[in-house]
């Protein structure tokens, strides 16, 4: 049985949360994915690190990653499934309507067929977050929010769920209760441009780009200001060696509005 703690959370209270639960006893965290079977553990989390897995020795003393060979490319996972590791996602910080926005990572973890100490390690973890954490002021959101991502949130930022909605009217409408969102502009059409751009979430959708001939295609999972975030497909593929600071091991890219010369469903 899996369970679930999720949070706002930004790298500093990462770092603190890791300091706080590791007093006790040696913690490790890694890197979920990677090229190697060996997880490399972090000595502190970098703003770039989303996907984590969170162990203690006492559980794992020799943590290894599963080869997935069906992959392409193949990579090495840490798996909270049959391992006893906890999966540990960082928040994103992005923008929503203009505004800095903040989406929410998780702490979870699944117990079945693993030993019985190892659940009460992870209800020791969740019993500190929320006798130390604020809770989520975002009643429809749940979780908790760390001191950092507190602090960023009352000097103005906004509280997503676990993805980035698109800008609709009903969207609008929900996260302006958190505070006034401007409204003025239109992120779904770009001047100049053939294409009327729409959302398309969890949809497969293929995409002529400006610098190609042929066309690409993948599956939208979220929406900025400034593009699309792409799981899978041929056009995660190409974005992976073709965008700057992009993530070879990561299943999902970002690609810009002004990239796009035209989209359609698949």
């Amino acid at each position: 049985m899996g369970r679930q703690i999720q949070l706002s959370i930004l790298p500093a209270d990462a770092n603190d949360l890791i300091g706080a639960i590791g007093s006790r006893e040696l913690v490790e965290v890694a890197a979920r994915s990677g090229n190697s079977a060996e997880p490399q553990p972090l000595q502190s989390i970098p703003d770039d690190f989303r996907d984590l897995v969170l162990w203690s020795r006492r559980f794992a003393p020799t943590l290894k990653r599963r080869y997935i060979a069906a992959a392409n490319p193949p990579y090495y996972l840490a798996d909270e499934q049959t391992e006893p590791i906890l999966e540990f996602s960082i928040s994103v910080l992005t923008k929503w309507e203009g505004i800095p926005a903040l989406t929410q990572g998780r702490i979870y973890g699944v117990f079945d067929a693993k030993p019985p100490e190892f659940e009460k390690w992870y209800e020791r973890i969740v019993r500190y977050i929320r006798k130390n954490w604020r809770k989520n002021p975002i009643s429809w959101m749940g979780g908790y929010v760390g001191p950092a991502a507190s602090e960023w949130f009352d000097s103005g930022g906004l509280l997503l769920p676990t993805y980035v909605p698109p800008a609709t009217s009903d969207w609008l409408r929900i996260l302006g209760k958190q505070r006034p969102i401007p409204t003025t502009k239109n992120l779904m059409v770009v001047p100049g441009e053939r294409v009327k751009f729409s959302t398309h979430i969890n949809e497969l959708v293929r995409f002529k780009l400006h610098e190609l001939t042929d066309m690409k295609e993948g599956v939208i999972r979220a929406i900025d200001q400034h593009g699309y975030w792409i799981e899978g497909g041929t056009l995660a593929e190409y974005l992976k060696d073709t965008s700057p600071g992009a993530d070879a091991q990561s299943k999902v890219q970002f690609i810009e509005f002004k990239r796009i010369h035209w989209m359609q469903r698949a």
